[in-house]
């Protein structure tokens, strides 16, 4: 795996147990730490679906799981960034999800939000040009485009 895979996973991982440990000490309860991992770290299962496109697409099915692990190689192959659940959107959504659907859960809110907008800090930060990159409006406008992403 490659050292900045690495990094970034390490990075992912350390702010959301920070998070999901600030939340168990406020309210004490399981679920938020669930939640709050699944939307810290889950995120990233998106990249199986840019990773299986690249597959598909360049190299007509031959799968190599090692190449995984190194987006670059399927993102410049196919000149496609999808990373469907990476949008500044889905913030609006998942509190309104919480706000309606788990009142009776105290910090759901924040086990909801705090994670996912910490993760796309993290991600949009070094390795995006374009400051509306993680908008999945602007990526769908510009057909997933890789210089919609580069800001090029």
């Amino acid at each position: 795996m490659p050292q900045n895979t690495i990094v970034d996973l390490s990075k992912h991982l350390l702010v959301t147990s920070l998070i999901t440990v600030c939340l168990w000490r406020k309210y004490h309860d399981l679920r938020l730490v669930m939640i709050s991992y699944l939307t810290g770290i889950l995120i990233d299962v998106d990249h199986f679906f840019d990773f299986f496109y690249y597959s598909i697409t360049a190299v007509q099915g031959k799968l190599n799981l090692l190449d995984f692990f190194k987006p670059d190689v399927y993102v410049k192959a196919t000149n496609k960034v999808f990373v469907l659940f990476h949008g500044w959107e889905y913030l609006l959504i998942l509190g309104l999800f919480a706000r309606k659907f788990f009142k009776r859960i105290p910090g759901i809110f924040w086990a909801l939000i705090l994670p996912y907008f910490c993760h796309l800090i993290i991600d949009q930060s070094p390795f995006v040009r374009a400051p509306l990159a993680y908008f999945l409006i602007r990526r769908f406008i510009y057909n997933f485009n890789i210089s919609a992403f580069n800001g090029h």
